[in-house]
């Protein structure tokens, strides 16, 4: 999930096979454009909310383990700016950090 760090709705998206997401706000493709904060939640890997079914791709495929604190977006450390157009972006993770990578 993208969340504005001023206002503005947040953006919510699915990781497909291969690792690869695309984000949507309210129905429209993409985020707002300014910085974002970044969660990632997958489905069946933490305690509390989660997402709704219907946004699991691959339902039978094994559910990857994310330590809890990238769920929260104060706590990820990651962010990003959202620029108007494509915006390609790499998310790389571990145990303990993870970093956005712009990508041309």
């Amino acid at each position: 999930m993208f969340t504005p760090v001023d206002d503005g709705p947040s953006a919510q998206g699915i990781i497909e096979e291969g690792g690869r997401f695309s984000m949507t706000t309210v129905g429209d493709t993409g985020a707002v454009i300014g910085k974002h904060e970044i969660s990632i939640v997958i489905p069946g890997a933490l305690d509390g909310p989660m997402l709704p079914e219907n946004m699991i791709k691959s339902p039978k495929k094994k559910v990857l383990d994310l330590p809890e604190h990238f769920s929260d977006p104060k706590r990820s450390g990651l962010q990003v700016e959202v620029h108007a157009g494509d915006n390609n972006l790499k998310l790389e993770l571990s145990d303990k950090e993870g970093k956005v990578i712009t990508e041309s």
